[in-house]
Protein backbone atom coordinates (compact mmCIF):
# COMPACT_ATOMS: atom_id res chain seq x y z
CA UNK A 1 0.00 0.00 0.00
CA UNK A 2 1.10 3.66 -1.19
CA UNK A 3 2.08 5.66 2.61
CA UNK A 4 -0.98 8.11 3.31
CA UNK A 5 0.57 11.32 5.11
CA UNK A 6 -2.11 13.05 7.26
CA UNK A 7 -1.09 16.16 8.74
CA UNK A 8 -4.04 17.39 10.84
CA UNK A 9 -2.46 20.82 11.68
CA UNK A 10 0.88 22.58 10.95
CA UNK A 11 3.74 21.70 12.97
CA UNK A 12 6.97 23.36 13.74
CA UNK A 13 10.22 21.72 12.36
CA UNK A 14 11.95 19.89 15.11
CA UNK A 15 15.42 18.19 15.69
CA UNK A 16 15.76 13.89 16.25
CA UNK A 17 15.13 13.67 19.65
CA UNK A 18 13.16 15.44 22.88
CA UNK A 19 13.60 19.44 23.97
CA UNK A 20 14.32 19.24 27.42
CA UNK A 21 12.28 21.21 30.46
CA UNK A 22 9.17 21.03 32.62
CA UNK A 23 6.65 18.77 31.53
CA UNK A 24 3.21 20.57 30.48
CA UNK A 25 0.39 18.22 31.48
CA UNK A 26 -1.74 20.35 28.76
CA UNK A 27 0.79 19.59 26.09
CA UNK A 28 1.04 16.35 26.58
CA UNK A 29 -2.64 15.82 26.22
CA UNK A 30 -2.53 17.80 23.34
CA UNK A 31 0.25 15.72 21.65
CA UNK A 32 -1.78 12.82 22.81
CA UNK A 33 -4.81 13.42 20.96
CA UNK A 34 -2.96 14.29 18.23
CA UNK A 35 -1.34 11.10 17.81
CA UNK A 36 -4.52 9.55 18.57
CA UNK A 37 -6.25 11.16 15.61
CA UNK A 38 -3.44 10.68 12.97
CA UNK A 39 -4.01 6.99 14.15
CA UNK A 40 -7.97 7.11 13.62
CA UNK A 41 -7.79 8.87 10.65
CA UNK A 42 -5.63 6.77 9.08
CA UNK A 43 -7.29 3.77 9.63
CA UNK A 44 -10.50 5.71 8.35
CA UNK A 45 -8.58 6.67 5.18
CA UNK A 46 -7.32 2.99 4.87
CA UNK A 47 -10.42 1.32 5.23
CA UNK A 48 -12.01 3.52 2.23
CA UNK A 49 -9.80 2.81 -0.11
CA UNK A 50 -8.93 -1.21 0.77
CA UNK A 51 -12.17 -2.52 3.03
CA UNK A 52 -10.11 -3.22 6.08
CA UNK A 53 -8.32 -1.49 9.38
CA UNK A 54 -4.32 -0.36 8.60
CA UNK A 55 -2.03 -2.92 9.62
CA UNK A 56 1.31 -1.18 11.70
CA UNK A 57 3.44 -1.86 8.84
CA UNK A 58 1.53 0.35 6.69
CA UNK A 59 0.67 2.74 9.91
CA UNK A 60 4.45 3.31 10.15
CA UNK A 61 4.80 4.12 6.37
CA UNK A 62 1.98 6.65 7.15
CA UNK A 63 3.39 8.03 10.24
CA UNK A 64 6.68 8.23 8.16
CA UNK A 65 5.74 10.57 5.59
CA UNK A 66 3.38 12.33 7.72
CA UNK A 67 5.55 15.90 8.16
CA UNK A 68 4.67 16.84 11.67
CA UNK A 69 6.57 13.30 12.76
CA UNK A 70 9.74 13.47 13.71
CA UNK A 71 10.86 9.79 13.76
CA UNK A 72 8.99 6.38 13.70
CA UNK A 73 11.32 3.32 15.01
CA UNK A 74 11.27 0.32 16.67
CA UNK A 75 11.86 -0.89 20.67
CA UNK A 76 15.71 -1.47 20.06
CA UNK A 77 16.34 1.47 17.71
CA UNK A 78 18.58 3.70 19.63
CA UNK A 79 18.97 6.32 16.27
CA UNK A 80 15.87 6.46 14.15
CA UNK A 81 16.18 5.42 10.53
CA UNK A 82 16.08 8.13 7.65
CA UNK A 83 14.22 5.38 5.71
CA UNK A 84 10.83 3.74 6.25
CA UNK A 85 11.35 0.68 8.76
CA UNK A 86 10.69 -2.71 8.35
CA UNK A 87 8.33 -3.97 11.34
CA UNK A 88 7.95 -7.42 10.22
CA UNK A 89 7.45 -9.37 13.94
CA UNK A 90 6.91 -5.96 15.63
CA UNK A 91 4.64 -5.99 18.73
CA UNK A 92 4.52 -1.67 18.65
CA UNK A 93 6.75 0.61 17.09
CA UNK A 94 7.98 4.05 18.30
CA UNK A 95 6.82 8.22 17.25
CA UNK A 96 7.89 11.62 18.22
CA UNK A 97 5.69 14.54 16.84
CA UNK A 98 8.13 17.43 15.94
CA UNK A 99 6.60 20.24 18.32
CA UNK A 100 6.41 17.77 21.55
CA UNK A 101 9.40 16.43 23.61
CA UNK A 102 7.23 12.88 24.24
CA UNK A 103 7.77 9.43 22.40
CA UNK A 104 4.14 7.18 21.85
CA UNK A 105 4.26 3.96 21.27
CA UNK A 106 1.71 2.33 19.17
CA UNK A 107 1.24 -1.50 19.27
CA UNK A 108 -0.03 -3.75 16.72
CA UNK A 109 -3.68 -2.94 17.04
CA UNK A 110 -2.74 0.48 16.65
CA UNK A 111 -3.80 1.42 19.86
CA UNK A 112 -1.99 3.88 21.93
CA UNK A 113 0.24 1.65 24.33
CA UNK A 114 2.25 4.33 26.17
CA UNK A 115 4.04 7.71 26.66
CA UNK A 116 7.14 8.04 27.73
CA UNK A 117 7.21 4.57 28.59
CA UNK A 118 4.21 5.17 31.04
CA UNK A 119 1.41 2.64 29.96
CA UNK A 120 -1.56 4.48 28.76
CA UNK A 121 -4.82 3.00 30.17
CA UNK A 122 -7.03 5.41 28.10
CA UNK A 123 -6.57 7.63 26.62
CA UNK A 124 -9.69 8.39 24.42
CA UNK A 125 -11.26 11.57 23.94
CA UNK A 126 -14.95 12.22 22.69
CA UNK A 127 -13.83 13.32 19.78
CA UNK A 128 -11.44 10.14 18.83
CA UNK A 129 -14.18 7.63 20.02
CA UNK A 130 -16.61 9.48 17.66
CA UNK A 131 -14.62 9.17 14.68
CA UNK A 132 -13.71 5.50 15.87
CA UNK A 133 -17.46 4.82 15.88
CA UNK A 134 -17.23 5.76 12.55
CA UNK A 135 -15.09 3.00 11.59
CA UNK A 136 -17.14 0.78 13.36
CA UNK A 137 -19.92 2.04 10.83
CA UNK A 138 -18.14 1.63 8.05
CA UNK A 139 -17.29 -1.77 8.48
CA UNK A 140 -21.06 -2.45 9.32
CA UNK A 141 -21.82 -0.96 5.79
CA UNK A 142 -19.43 -2.67 4.28
CA UNK A 143 -20.55 -6.38 5.55
CA UNK A 144 -24.39 -5.46 5.00
CA UNK A 145 -23.19 -4.44 1.37
CA UNK A 146 -21.72 -8.04 0.89
CA UNK A 147 -24.52 -9.69 2.23
CA UNK A 148 -27.04 -7.70 -0.06
CA UNK A 149 -25.15 -8.73 -3.31
CA UNK A 150 -24.61 -12.17 -1.71
CA UNK A 151 -28.13 -12.33 -1.38
CA UNK A 152 -28.94 -11.59 -4.91
CA UNK A 153 -27.02 -13.96 -6.03
CA UNK A 154 -28.62 -16.47 -4.65
CA UNK A 155 -32.08 -15.48 -5.98
CA UNK A 156 -33.51 -17.55 -9.17
CA UNK A 157 -34.07 -14.29 -11.81
CA UNK A 158 -35.07 -13.30 -15.16
CA UNK A 159 -33.26 -10.32 -14.19
CA UNK A 160 -30.07 -9.05 -16.97
CA UNK A 161 -27.73 -7.15 -14.45
CA UNK A 162 -25.87 -4.15 -16.52
CA UNK A 163 -23.14 -2.56 -15.94
CA UNK A 164 -23.11 0.96 -16.48
CA UNK A 165 -19.70 2.85 -15.60
CA UNK A 166 -17.84 4.05 -12.71
CA UNK A 167 -18.98 7.49 -11.16
CA UNK A 168 -17.83 10.01 -8.89
CA UNK A 169 -20.13 11.40 -5.90
CA UNK A 170 -18.18 15.15 -6.69
CA UNK A 171 -20.50 15.96 -9.44
CA UNK A 172 -24.36 15.50 -10.17
CA UNK A 173 -23.90 12.34 -12.58
CA UNK A 174 -26.70 11.92 -15.31
CA UNK A 175 -26.96 8.37 -16.86
CA UNK A 176 -29.24 8.32 -19.56
CA UNK A 177 -30.74 4.23 -19.70
CA UNK A 178 -33.58 5.41 -22.18
CA UNK A 179 -32.24 2.78 -24.42
CA UNK A 180 -32.95 -0.24 -22.56
CA UNK A 181 -36.46 -1.50 -23.30
CA UNK A 182 -39.18 -0.72 -20.74
CA UNK A 183 -37.33 2.70 -19.15
CA UNK A 184 -40.77 4.47 -18.54
CA UNK A 185 -41.60 1.91 -15.90
CA UNK A 186 -37.70 1.52 -14.48
CA UNK A 187 -37.88 2.86 -10.56
CA UNK A 188 -34.73 3.19 -8.57
CA UNK A 189 -35.01 -0.06 -7.68
CA UNK A 190 -33.44 -0.64 -11.24
CA UNK A 191 -30.03 0.48 -10.09
CA UNK A 192 -27.64 -1.19 -8.05
CA UNK A 193 -24.31 0.62 -6.58
CA UNK A 194 -21.46 -1.86 -6.52
CA UNK A 195 -17.45 -1.41 -5.65
CA UNK A 196 -18.45 2.14 -3.69
CA UNK A 197 -15.19 3.23 -2.18
CA UNK A 198 -14.40 6.24 -0.03
CA UNK A 199 -11.77 8.72 -0.75
CA UNK A 200 -9.76 11.91 0.49
CA UNK A 201 -11.32 11.69 3.91
CA UNK A 202 -10.35 14.96 5.81
CA UNK A 203 -10.85 16.73 9.49
CA UNK A 204 -14.15 16.68 9.11
CA UNK A 205 -16.25 13.60 8.38
CA UNK A 206 -19.53 13.27 6.94
CA UNK A 207 -22.38 10.55 8.12
CA UNK A 208 -21.49 7.89 4.76
CA UNK A 209 -24.27 5.45 3.82
CA UNK A 210 -23.26 3.72 0.57
CA UNK A 211 -26.64 3.43 -0.04
CA UNK A 212 -26.95 7.38 0.26
CA UNK A 213 -26.18 7.55 -3.52
CA UNK A 214 -29.34 5.83 -4.89
CA UNK A 215 -31.43 7.38 -2.37
CA UNK A 216 -30.29 10.59 -2.73
CA UNK A 217 -30.73 10.10 -6.47
CA UNK A 218 -33.49 11.11 -8.80
CA UNK A 219 -34.75 9.05 -11.79
CA UNK A 220 -37.37 10.25 -14.50
CA UNK A 221 -38.98 7.76 -16.03
CA UNK A 222 -40.12 10.02 -19.03
CA UNK A 223 -36.97 10.84 -20.08
CA UNK A 224 -34.55 7.69 -18.73
CA UNK A 225 -32.43 10.19 -16.68
CA UNK A 226 -31.07 8.60 -13.19
CA UNK A 227 -29.48 11.87 -11.57
CA UNK A 228 -27.13 11.86 -9.02
CA UNK A 229 -26.76 14.39 -6.28
CA UNK A 230 -23.07 15.18 -5.53
CA UNK A 231 -21.45 15.06 -1.79
CA UNK A 232 -20.29 18.14 0.20
CA UNK A 233 -20.86 19.80 3.47
CA UNK A 234 -22.98 23.25 4.12
CA UNK A 235 -20.26 25.42 3.01
CA UNK A 236 -19.78 23.26 -0.28
CA UNK A 237 -16.36 21.92 0.88
CA UNK A 238 -15.21 18.52 -0.34
CA UNK A 239 -14.52 16.12 2.76
CA UNK A 240 -14.95 13.17 1.07
CA UNK A 241 -16.12 11.35 -2.09
CA UNK A 242 -17.06 8.32 -3.36
CA UNK A 243 -16.01 6.24 -6.36
CA UNK A 244 -18.89 3.70 -7.15
CA UNK A 245 -19.74 1.27 -10.07
CA UNK A 246 -23.49 1.69 -11.44
CA UNK A 247 -25.47 -1.15 -12.69
CA UNK A 248 -29.03 -1.65 -14.06
CA UNK A 249 -31.42 -4.22 -12.87
CA UNK A 250 -33.66 -4.83 -16.16
CA UNK A 251 -35.99 -7.37 -15.32
CA UNK A 252 -38.34 -8.71 -12.78
CA UNK A 253 -37.03 -10.58 -10.12
CA UNK A 254 -38.21 -13.71 -8.54
CA UNK A 255 -37.40 -15.17 -5.52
Amino acid sequence: MAGISISLISGSEGILGRSTGAVDQNDEATATEKIEMKITYFNITSYGENTRKANLQELAEGMFRDKEIEYVKIKEQKVASLETIDVTGESSIFVKLKEYPYEFEINENLHLASVDGVKVENSDSEQIEELKNQVATLEEENENLKAQIEELKNKKSTVKKIYLGQFNSTVANKVNVSAYEDYQNFTIENFVIGNAKIFNIRQIILENKFDWILNSANYNSSTGILTTTTSADANGNWNMYIIFDLYLIDGEIKT
